[in-house]
């Protein structure tokens, strides 16, 4: 009996041995699956963290492609203002110029219009006095006239 008991005993441990490294074998499956899950999460986690640093950089690189862009299209801006005020100043030399030409042939203008008024004037002088001798001589003329029939 004691013998049976022994057996029962070694049965039920064993049993008990058996349990013990199937719950075993089960918790190391188990953790097995969980560790390929996070191992999985990693990868997942690594993959995403790689992407987003590509995203950045790709962005970054965009950012400073359009700080090119905008410097070069201030620069050329810049360039343009600079050119047109330097145009600018080169026409309002020009402008000064004419104006001071139109100053001078205004000038010769008035004076002009001033000798030509004198000019009429002396014209209407010498009207006057060709039409005072015209007159003188045609008085004369009658006065002749008078004078050689009178003595005829």
């Amino acid at each position: 009996d004691s013998s049976n008991s022994i057996s029962l005993q070694t049965n039920q441990v064993g049993n008990g041995h058996s349990e013990a490294l199937i719950a075993a074998q089960e918790a190391t499956s188990a953790a097995k699956e969980r560790v390929a899950a996070l191992e999985a999460e990693v990868r997942s986690f690594t993959e995403e963290r790689k992407q987003q640093q590509q995203d950045s950089a790709e962005k970054r690189k965009r950012e400073e492609k359009e700080e090119e862009v905008r410097n070069t299209l201030m620069l050329e801006k810049e360039r343009t203002i600079c050119a047109l005020q330097r145009r600018c100043d080169e026409l309002a030399v020009e402008v000064q110029a004419h104006k001071s030409n139109q100053d001078a042939i205004d000038l010769k203008v008035r004076q002009l219009e001033g000798e030509r008024k004198q000019l009429l004037e002396t014209c209407a002088v010498e009207r006057r006095k060709s039409a005072k001798l015209i007159n003188q001589v045609a008085t004369m003329q009658e006065e002749r006239a008078k004078s050689s029939s009178d003595y005829d």
